[in-house]
């Protein structure tokens, strides 16, 4: 799968391509449309099938361009986040008043009425899944949170005339394809609330996903709601997308310090530059479950070596014949063609030295090399996913 990041600045337009299908995942403001069109039309070809749009909540520079999508392609479906009309700031963040939250009200009525005549609505609230590809979409934040807590009598009264930022209802989404995590955080943050229930969102998000993050699109907010330290800590982005400018991030906060303290080999990128596009394949480094195959190979042909050399066959004979193991382990790492006869060389070799028997071979080979060679992947070179 490719993930396509339009150029863009403070508007989420991502695209999802799998063959002759796409999906989108938000599709910036209304003025933004020629330039998702011009960029299907140069970087996929043939007859397109917008298998999905999904928006994550709505503010203007995530709906704009869904209805004239749906009508000039064909669209299978349609996830459409409730708007509560009860924001307290506009899509940029400035006071909202009740003709805005009326004028959006009339907006988001008027498109659910449009995707369900075209039979294409879905609502999100009880959607946990989304399949494309090989890849599962898991989305969180589904319920209409700033409804429950205006609805919720047992609150107290201060509750009942508090507005909150529409971004309490954005939806996040955790892509898992090849055992690759990607984490699209919608405008999710970490901002303190006087309600629980809308308190610190993206964290407990965080906490309810618990894993190790390969791509981390930042939740496209004021990015000092969005670099809460411990949510970083869990989810130690491999590689961070930005929709805004460097010079921006840095004057608002300290994300980019935080994303280096919890990885120092995080990569960065800012779509206000260019474009980017990222194959799940290829750009994502090696996954965790790859990374445990890799060890148990090296493992492997460390004893099957020492098996065969201890059936008095040459160490060079050995790596000759246990070449093709590496051949058929096609998800073994690059580094382990590297490693692997450096470690069966040094096992055979400290055999050799000691002639002391097969059980002081197999004592060192467990206690000794196999340790030392899983720390050499670990650290030899994160780049390379290991």
């Amino acid at each position: 799968m490719e993930i396509h990041f339009l150029q863009t600045e403070s508007s989420d337009i991502i695209i999802l391509g799998n063959k002759n299908e796409i999906a989108l995942i938000d599709t910036g403001s209304e003025e933004q449309y020629d330039h998702i069109c011009d960029y299907i039309k140069h970087h996929f070809f043939g007859t397109i099938t917008i298998k999905f749009i999904i928006n994550t909540h709505f503010h203007q520079d995530n709906y704009g361009c869904i209805s004239k999508l749906t009508e000039n392609f064909p669209v299978e479906k349609v996830y459409l986040k409730e708007y509560s009309g009860l924001d307290c700031t506009t899509a940029w963040e400035t006071p909202a008043d009740d003709e805005y939250r009326q004028a959006e009200m009339e907006k988001f009525q008027k498109l659910k009425a449009e995707l369900i005549e075209k039979n294409l609505y879905v609502s999100v609230e009880d959607i946990e899944n989304i399949y494309f590809g090989d890849g599962t979409l898991k989305l969180f934040n589904t319920k209409k949170i700033i409804q429950e807590i205006y609805d919720d009598e047992t609150n107290a009264e201060t509750f009942h005339k508090i507005m909150f930022s529409e971004n309490i209802n954005s939806l996040a989404i955790l892509l898992d394809i090849d055992d690759h995590y990607i984490f699209f955080g919608g405008d999710c943050n970490d901002l303190p609330q006087p309600h629980c229930k809308a308190d610190r969102m993206l964290y407990k998000i965080a906490k309810r996903i618990n894993k190790k993050i390969d791509l981390y699109i930042v939740p496209n907010y004021e990015t000092c709601h969005t670099d809460f330290s411990e949510t970083l800590g869990i989810f130690k982005p491999k590689t961070a997308v930005f929709d805004k400018s460097e010079e921006y991030i840095s004057k608002k906060s300290d994300i980019l310090t935080h994303l280096k303290k919890v990885n120092p080999k995080v990569q960065i990128f800012f779509t206000k530059n260019c474009a980017k596009v990222f194959d799940t394949d290829s750009d994502l480094g090696i996954s965790e479950t790859t990374r445990w195959i890799s060890w148990i190979s090296v493992l492997f042909v460390g004893l099957a070596a020492g098996a065969i050399y201890l059936n008095n066959v040459s160490s060079f004979f050995a790596y000759i014949l246990l070449s093709p193991i590496y051949l058929i382990l096609l998800l073994v790492p690059p580094i382990c063609f590297l490693s692997a006869p450096v470690y069966l060389l040094l096992g055979v070799s400290i055999y050799k030295w000691l002639k002391k028997g097969k059980i002081i071979w197999i004592i060192l080979n467990a206690t000794i090399f196999i340790p030392l060679f899983i720390y050499l992947l670990y650290f030899i070179d994160c780049s390379m996913g290991i």
